[in-house]
């Protein structure tokens, strides 16, 4: 009897890593892990994104009761290579070389192999990549351009594509190597295939800016155009290649690369981004034409893998259907693997999804619940030290309380009224997720502040020290719990984004003119000895704040130039258990060469780390700097 074997499939994609897991033919566990573009833009480099990427996929393992042991095989999307034709390849030193010195495109299919490899370190077993899009089977009249010296290569989403052709033949009962297709993978990048034979003899190029533009890339320009903009001065080379394959298309038009987000502006009436999203099928359309063309007109289907589902895309079949028959795969929740294709098991997972799966319950519960806990504690330390001793607050919630100190008046009612204004110009100048998000923040701190009006002198603080201090250090807590949770009480923040949108004010400047006029205001109805006590108030809640978004574990970053890089980095490594980067370095006045230690590590280490560096280098140079947060593994996982 054969061996079911256990296999795990990793796609990374632009802007998602698809996993799945399988026991022989039977799928156990898939998922499509998304990854929005403002997340992936910390990243420099591509394989700087591999521990996040790890780190994501094993969460996703965890939440699911799902585990890697005993796993036979790693299959990886691959990348990043010498031309290859279409197959499954054992990752090697060569590949993992190669990607690492970038001797081709650089995507994120390359961290495909080295996501197998690691795992493969951890689990055992065997790595292997499946169709990377280095895969090239062009006719050599595709590589043809204008230029003599530059030719055209393929770079495709050979992984899809391959399996989208292989599951059409099949659905027909024929095999992929009859038939003539064109196949349009629809991603965080587009490519457009004219397929021959089992044979991508033509396509644009995903990787070089061609061909129709994208969720995240900006497709076929005006060369001219482009020459002038690399050479204004105004971009770096770095910054035209992000703009070209990482920060262009609908990124760059929109500020984002969810087509469902893209769909709900259209549906609110932005003209803007219905043209754009129109141009983008248009051009997906125009390239499929070509295609037609490459093919003869003698094309047996034009197959579209969407990984978003709207109205419009049905416009894409519209434009070309004269020219050939269309269609696009049934979704399958569970596909199985098809046996002796190239594609495997690594291709089980480009089929089609959306491009953003909607936020499950369990997070946005968790993003509300902690806005109210913030809300409730701000409310409940205005209550119960702040109103004894008539202290303040800033933004609009300040005018309220001084409304409320004179008046009576309801502080949460009329903030929240106070807040109307700038509610409008939030939708109408900001955005709609913006004027979501400060309506929410806004109600639920005004309910709390007039809902907790009953803990007046429940607790009696007659030290007006000790009831700033500790109603600083709470309201302090619940302003990071809404900022951690990405919110806003609204306010006179919103006229600090739109100072600064429109006339290059920065919003802490429009605050502190609002809260220095507040103070001014305050010095007249309350007195000085109230107004002075808000003022360390005020600090006490900004370093609050601080303190609790960023957290108590304070780490640092420390730079060693060093005439013994090799002996103190090994011993950093294995003592300290911390990672070690070398940086080149060159000294200004004698011209030498030399390499710079870079290492970060918890405040309880660094004792230890001067111990080693004195013993190994006494010469050494050592700068230590604070840091405020790291994000990595070590540190957070």
């Amino acid at each position: 009897m054969m061996k079911e074997y256990k296999v795990f499939a990793i796609n990374p994609g632009s802007t998602s890593t698809k996993i799945a897991l399988f026991q022989g033919d039977v799928e156990v566990f898939s998922k499509n892990i998304t990854h929005e573009a403002a997340e992936l833009k910390q990243f420099r480099e591509i394989l700087d994104q591999l521990a996040y990427r790890k780190k994501s996929i094993l969460e996703a393992l965890q939440e699911a009761n799902q585990s890697l042991t005993g796993t036979d095989a790693f299959v990886g999307r691959g990348g990043g290579l010498v031309s290859v034709v279409g197959g499954t390849y054992p990752v090697n030193d060569r590949i993992l070389a190669d990607q690492r010195n970038k001797v081709s495109v650089q995507h994120p299919a390359i961290l495909g192999a080295q996501l197998a490899h690691e795992f493969v370190e951890e689990y055992g077993g065997q790595a292997f990549i499946v169709n990377p899009p280095d895969v090239d089977e062009f006719i050599d009249e595709a590589r043809i351009t204008g230029l003599k010296g530059l030719y055209r290569e393929s770079k495709l989403h050979a992984l899809n594509q391959k399996e989208v052709g292989i599951r059409y033949a099949k659905s027909l009962g024929k095999r992929y190597e009859e038939m003539d297709l064109i196949i349009c993978h629809i991603g965080g990048g587009i490519s457009v295939t004219a397929h021959r034979k089992g044979k991508m003899i033509d396509s644009n190029d995903i990787a070089q800016g061609d061909g129709p533009m994208a969720p995240t890339r900006c497709g076929a320009l005006p060369v001219k155009d482009v020459v002038r903009m690399c050479f204004s001065g105004k971009f770096t080379e770095e910054e035209i290649y992000q703009k070209i394959t990482k920060n262009g298309g609908l990124v760059d038009h929109l500020g984002t690369s969810d087509a469902r987000e893209v769909g709900k502006r259209i549906a609110a009436g932005d003209g803007y981004a219905k043209l754009v999203y129109d141009a983008m099928i248009y051009q997906i359309a125009k390239q499929a034409g070509a295609m037609a063309a490459v093919l003869e007109g003698k094309v047996d289907r034009d197959l579209h893998s969407f990984p978003t589902r709207r109205s419009s895309d049905l416009n894409l079949k519209w434009r070309h259907w004269q020219l050939v028959p269309c269609g696009s795969l049934p979704e399958k929740r569970n596909p199985k693997p098809i046996r002796g294709s190239p594609a495997g098991t690594g291709s089980i997972l480009a089929d089609c999804r959306k491009l953003k799966p909607w936020t499950p319950f369990s997070q946005t519960f968790l993003r509300y619940g902690s806005i109210l806990a913030g809300c409730v504690l701000m409310a409940g330390a205005f209550h119960i030290f702040f109103v004894p001793h008539h202290f303040l607050t800033g933004g609009l919630t300040g005018l309220a309380i001084i409304f409320y100190y004179l008046f009576g008046w309801p502080p949460g009612m009329v903030g929240f009224l106070l807040n109307f204004p700038l509610f409008y110009l939030a939708w109408r100048y900001i955005s709609r997720k913006f004027f979501v998000d400060s309506l929410i923040g806004t109600f639920l701190f005004s309910a709390a502040l007039d809902g907790l009006a009953f803990l007046q002198g429940k607790v009696q603080v007659e030290d007006p020290i000790l009831g700033l201090a500790a109603g600083g250090v709470l309201t302090g807590l619940g302003y990071a719990l809404v900022f951690r949770a990405g919110s806003t009480t609204g306010g006179v923040d919103i006229l600090g984004f739109l100072s600064q949108k429109y006339y290059n004010v920065s919003v802490g400047t429009t605050n502190f003119l609002y809260n220095f006029t507040l103070m001014l205001a305050a010095l007249f109805f309350l007195g000085l000895t109230p107004v002075l006590y808000s003022m360390m108030m005020f600090f006490v809640i900004f370093k609050s704040t601080n303190t609790f978004v960023v957290g108590f574990d304070f780490k640092k970053s420390v730079l060693i130039i060093t005439e013994r890089p090799e002996n103190i980095s090994t011993r950093i490594i294995h003592e300290l258990d911390r990672g070690v980067t070398f940086l080149q370095g060159e000294g200004a006045y004698s011209r030498r060469k030399l390499q710079v230690l870079l290492v970060v590590l918890k405040l309880t280490q660094l004792a230890q780390l001067k111990a080693i560096v004195q013993e190994e280098d006494p010469q050494a140079f050592v700068a230590i700097q604070d840091v405020n947060e790291v994000v990595g593994k070590g540190f957070t996982w």
